[in-house]
């Protein structure tokens, strides 16, 4: 049996002016798939960029305080500061500081397994009211970041294809200059590749090296499950297995774009709750071709669950610390899946 891709690679080779369109596309926010910045978020680097709005923990202390002061956060109710990132779209460890803030000033306490409640609600206005949406200001180069990349997942852009970044300026409206920052986050992204004289030209692989990708996940995603039974609170883990009990409750439901959206995001997580930024730059990529080389792919549904209920198997068993069980079922997760561009 010949797999996608490599029927793909032979029509392309046999009939240059054929036009392939797919009809899929991951339709995720740019926040579920990169990092606002290339570089790792600091407090200095945010300061330079906004130099009037103050330092990012004091600002997501501010954020939070608000909430309290609002009743947007009551008290008993509980802190997760994974979903406090991923909704302001910043770092994990900002958000702690700012609640390390908040717990020094009585309103918030952590309990032995590490889940944060509110105790304590404000009587009187802070200096500073801010919302969820200070922190998600998307700039012109992140909205043609974006745009850029839907066409990628939809199919626009042909594996190996190069690009103009004027063709493309003139499609999206946008700046040639904001078209080519935009082109090198891609590059930055392992999605494009800079040609010399040529422009951008978008990321090809053939089954071997998709083959070889998976080896790589391989031995790093284990470090992953590693770090995430050492960092994770029970509280995220918990929040882990109900997102993929959920997800297969609903599961009639999704298409394939949403399937494959769901596997970037599973193992997005487990990068995110491994609080490694070291992993999360050298995996993140990988995750994002894999992504990428699935629009070009067919999966029978069948299949899509099955790697869902592995997900939540996964899960499980990070929830109850078994490190080795979770990097064996993680393996067998890994390895499934690189059989499927393994040919006979």
């Amino acid at each position: 049996m010949i797999h996608p891709i490599v029927q793909w690679h032979k029509n392309t080779t046999t009939s240059s002016q054929s036009k392939i369109r797919y009809n899929y596309m991951i339709r995720l926010k740019l926040s579920d798939w990169t990092d606002r910045k290339q570089e790792p978020e600091t407090e200095e680097s945010e300061d330079l960029l906004n130099p009037d709005r103050g330092p990012l923990t004091t600002r997501v202390y501010n954020y939070l305080f608000s909430q309290l002061l609002h009743d947007q956060i009551a008290i008993g109710d509980t802190l997760v500061p994974f979903k406090i990132a991923r909704e302001l779209n910043i770092s994990r460890t900002t958000v702690r500081q700012a609640i390390n803030l908040l717990a020094e000033e009585g309103w918030v306490t952590t309990s032995d397994n590490g889940r944060i409640t509110a105790v304590k609600q404000p009587k009187t206005k802070h200096p500073e009211n801010v919302s969820a949406s200070d922190f998600n200001r998307e700039t012109e180069t992140e909205a043609t970041y974006r745009r850029i990349f839907e066409k990628l997942l939809n199919g626009e852009f042909l594996l190996g294809q190069n690009v103009s970044a004027q063709e493309i300026s003139n499609d999206l409206n946008a700046s040639l200059g904001t078209v080519r920052q935009a082109l090198d986050w891609l590059c930055a992204r392992g999605l494009f590749i800079r040609v010399p004289r040529r422009g951008w030209q978008v990321v090809d692989a053939t089954p071997e090296e998709i083959v070889d990708i998976y080896r790589l996940r391989l031995l790093l995603e284990s470090e992953v499950i590693d770090r995430v039974v050492i960092k994770a609170n029970d509280l995220e883990l918990e929040n882990l297995v109900k997102d993929c009990k959920r997800i297969i409750e609903q599961f009639d439901d999704l298409n394939d774009s949403d399937r494959r959206q769901i596997d970037y995001t599973f193992h997005r997580t487990l990068l995110e709750l491994s609080e490694s930024s070291v992993l999360l730059e050298t995996i993140d990529p990988l995750i994002m071709k894999m992504a990428l080389f699935g629009v070009y792919q067919e999966l029978p549904p069948k299949t899509s669950l099955k790697g869902m209920k592995e997900h939540l198997a996964i899960a499980r068993v990070l929830q109850n610390r078994d490190v080795e069980l979770a990097r064996e079922r993680m393996r067998a997760h890994l390895l499934r899946a690189k059989t499927q561009y393994e040919t006979e």
